[in-house]
């Protein structure tokens, strides 16, 4: 239980990435090097397959609202879970139409490496 003030995170127990698998072997040597590198993809916003991703439809137009918007989408990298494995959309359009595969990760690992790669 969180202690006053502080915010309580309810994440799942375990996240899900999924990848796709291509029939050009050097592109899908990429995707598999997840296992060897234990990295997970990312890209930047300019790079994703979703053209509606990061449209907001908020009434608050401020300039700041719109730099905050900018910087996040423009100045980080990005990648995306899912708190379920067994989830059509995903295997069709992120798995190359369940050909890919999925990575199965305890999140307080992820948070973990986080955080010791922020110290370092």
């Amino acid at each position: 239980m969180a202690k006053r003030g502080e915010l309580e995170l309810n994440y799942p127990k375990y996240l899900y990435k999924f990848y796709p698998l291509f029939d050009d072997e050097k592109l899908s040597a990429e995707r598999l090097k997840v296992f060897k590198d234990k990295f997970f993809w990312m890209s930047s916003n300019d790079r994703l397959n979703d053209p509606t991703e990061f449209e907001y439809y908020y009434n608050d137009q401020s300039d700041m609202y719109r730099m905050l918007t900018y910087h996040l989408t423009h100045n980080h990298l990005i990648t995306c879970f899912s708190k379920k494995l067994y989830n059509l959309p995903m295997w069709s359009h992120y798995a190359n139409n369940h050909k890919g595969f999925c990575v199965e990760t305890y999140h307080e690992e992820v948070i973990d490496n986080e955080k010791s790669n922020a110290k370092s």
